[in-house]
């Protein structure tokens, strides 16, 4: 944003450059695991799929957070199969180096990938199994993602102890409790696939025969089984913890859309024996940007961001015309350290105020011990006044400045 400005095309540039990326790390990391045309065929039906690409738009919630984090894994996984590949030591600090982001990015989780390739050490290498030369190349990747971690850790305990152990606490607690309300039964991420791969009930029957199938076009045993190894992890660790949401199995899809792939390149195969190229080619496009346009999801993906559901359409007018009021938000104040309340006029609006405005935003009245210890802070209070009257405490306070928005009904939705 420093080199863009504050707007909502900086804000979404760095989602759009992740997914692009994405694309190409699928690519290399099924071309690896299976073979050229697998790879080429799961970065495109990743590039179609209906998840992503509303998490780009901000169509989800965590949207940013979410999008970098299957950004570092995928990334992180990658950089093994090119490792395992190649034996290129680069690879190896990459794994390190992007697993580490992604525990930085969402916490535990982002330690993924050394789960399969430890346990791909342990099974694939009998002669060598129990010498440490076999683990030294994991161990230095581990290491160096303990180095990319622990500093900020470190000087959050000793800065922050008391807001980094409420997050350490708070990010345990999924496990144990649903946050915030989200709960699921066992079945929960199981039936998330129609969100994040496949909106059709057959999406349950494609997942574990490609992952049959992937079996046996593997390029290698041990590039199946780092697969299936962190296919089970995500979805044996997700559904027993507590706090269920859609998006924490995510970070599985790369891997999931490599196996259909793989599926997919099994009966194409065949058709790459014909002789004629013409035919080929019409057979695989047809089928190749059949599958993209189901996973493309248009029916919901139209659902989003045109009329067809008119509860969306109007929270997303809504949306529009708060972006609008904040950023004439900045023109009635000016330049000033202003604390501004009652910023509730859709969800998160008060989240919305401080990316548009210099300000701290804060969603509901303030209470007259609240003004009083913003005034002292040095903050000017402003409170949003919509239909409804305002307190007299509020009202009567010179020093507080209240700012009408008359259009309130145009930010309601039903």
């Amino acid at each position: 944003m420093s080199v863009f400005g504050v707007n909502e095309i900086a804000a979404r540039l760095p989602s759009v450059l992740m997914h692009a990326g994405m694309v190409l790390l699928i690519y290399r990391t099924g071309r690896i695991a299976v073979n050229p045309r697998a790879g080429f065929y799961a970065a495109l039906l990743y590039a179609f799929a209906h998840y992503p690409l509303e998490l780009i738009s901000g169509g989800y919630c965590n949207d940013h957070n979410d999008k970098a984090f299957i950004f570092y894994i995928t990334a992180s996984f990658w950089a093994l199969f090119e490792f395992r590949a190649s034996e290129k030591p680069r690879f190896m600090y990459l794994v390190g180096i992007l697993a580490g982001c992604a525990v930085l990015c969402k916490w535990l989780a982002g330690f993924l990938v050394f789960g399969p390739w430890f346990l791909s050490l342990f099974f694939f290498s009998l002669s060598r199994r129990w010498s440490i030369k076999t683990y030294l190349p994991f161990l230095k990747a581990f290491g160096i993602c303990l180095l990319v971690v622990l500093p900020w850790q470190i000087y959050t305990l000793i800065r922050f102890p008391n807001e980094a152990n409420f997050e350490l606490f708070h990010a345990a607690s999924h496990f144990t409790e649903a946050v915030e309300g989200h709960s699921g039964d066992l079945l929960f991420h199981f039936e998330a696939l129609k969100l994040l791969i496949l909106d059709y009930e057959v999406i349950y029957y494609i997942v574990p025969a490609s992952l049959i199938l992937l079996f046996f076009r593997s390029a290698k045993k041990e590039y199946f089984f780092i697969i299936l190894m962190a296919i089970l992890a995500v979805y044996g660790f997700f559904t027993a913890a507590c706090t269920k949401m859609e998006s924490f199995t995510a970070i599985a899809s790369p891997l999931i859309f490599i196996s259909i792939a793989a599926l997919l390149e099994f009966p194409l195969s065949f058709i790459y024996r014909n002789r004629k190229s013409y035919v080929r080619a019409a057979v695989t496009t047809v089928i190749i940007l059949t599958a993209g346009f189901f996973t493309f999801n248009p029916e919901k993906s139209f659902a989003n961001h045109t009329e067809w559901d008119e509860m969306v359409f109007n929270y997303r007018n809504a949306k529009i015309r708060e972006a609008f009021f904040l950023k004439s938000l900045n023109k009635i104040l000016g330049e000033g350290n202003y604390a501004v309340y009652n910023s509730s006029f859709n969800l998160m609006s008060h989240i919305s105020g401080m990316f548009y405005t210099p300000y701290i935003c804060f969603p509901d009245l303030p209470t007259p011990e609240q003004i009083k210890e913003a005034k002292e802070k040095g903050y000017r209070v402003v409170v949003l006044k919509f239909n409804a009257e305002l307190p007299l405490y509020i009202t009567e306070d010179r020093d507080v400045r209240i700012v009408y928005i008359p259009y309130y009904d145009t930010f309601t939705y039903e």
